[in-house]
């Protein structure tokens, strides 16, 4: 994107939109004001939830690692039924 700008009194300005935004101009010509603060406001709540998935990704590998030592988890839910069905016998 590219920002487009007038000149005045041979000095470059940036185009500004009816609502007051600057013109940028991207690569297939289609011309687009850019609202900065909306923008970084965006941004930050994109950033806050990429914060909040990463802390719960890590809560739930930290979890799972306790079972990282179990190879073949069919076999060891039958083992535990199994051990289930003998402690009930006993």
């Amino acid at each position: 994107m590219k920002l487009k700008t007038v000149e005045i009194n041979g000095k470059q300005y940036a185009e500004i939109d009816t609502a007051g935004l600057p013109v940028y101009v991207h690569d297939d010509g289609k011309e687009i004001g850019f609202d900065a603060p909306l923008a970084t406001k965006k941004i930050t709540e994109l950033n806050g939830e990429a914060k909040n998935h990463r802390l719960a990704k890590e809560a739930a590998e930290e979890k799972l690692a306790k079972f990282a030592a179990i190879e073949d988890p069919k076999k060891a839910i039958e083992a535990l039924e199994m051990l289930s069905k003998s402690t009930r016998k006993s």
